[in-house]
């Protein structure tokens, strides 16, 4: 198993980007693929896209994020990727409804985003579960589903 105990870098800074770019062509980069939950933590233990296992011991004052270059190496590179994250889409059909639906996502600790008149909700399960607990204001006509 592989430790890894520090962020080097990001992938995006100049000279790890063209270190990466290189090891890339070479077929060495591997990633950690973290969902949201996994940022938070210090400690974790998990294989790469590749099958190399390792266990990242953090120091409490580092946070994982995308691109965070954890090992970087002539032969070899490791770099943290967010899985992508799924959203349910509404828009509000009036102020009134925009006001109540925000309410009720604030009850039902979602997290969300706003994107102009579109309410996006963070998927941490699955949508039909979240379209159930939403259907009388689809039901209602106070809401529109979006797709993106």
């Amino acid at each position: 198993m592989l430790v890894l105990n520090k962020i080097i870098a990001n992938s995006t800074d100049q000279g790890v980007a063209e270190q990466l770019h290189d090891l890339n062509h070479h077929g060495v980069v591997e990633h950690l693929v973290l969902n949201k939950d996994d940022v938070l933590r210090h400690r974790l233990r998990m294989k790469t896209d590749k099958g190399t296992e390792c266990a990242i011991q953090l120091s409490r004052n580092e946070m994982l994020s995308n691109g965070a270059v954890l090992l970087l190496e002539d032969k070899k590179a490791i770099v943290v990727q967010m899985a992508k994250v799924e959203y349910l889409c509404l828009r509000p059909t009036s102020v009134a409804a925009a006001l109540e639906v925000g309410y009720f996502c604030g009850n039902m600790h979602w997290k969300v985003d706003f994107e102009g008149d579109i309410l996006r909700i963070m998927l941490n399960g699955p949508k039909e579960r979240y379209i159930e607990r939403i259907f009388h204001f689809i039901s209602d006509v106070k809401v529109e589903l979006v797709h993106e």
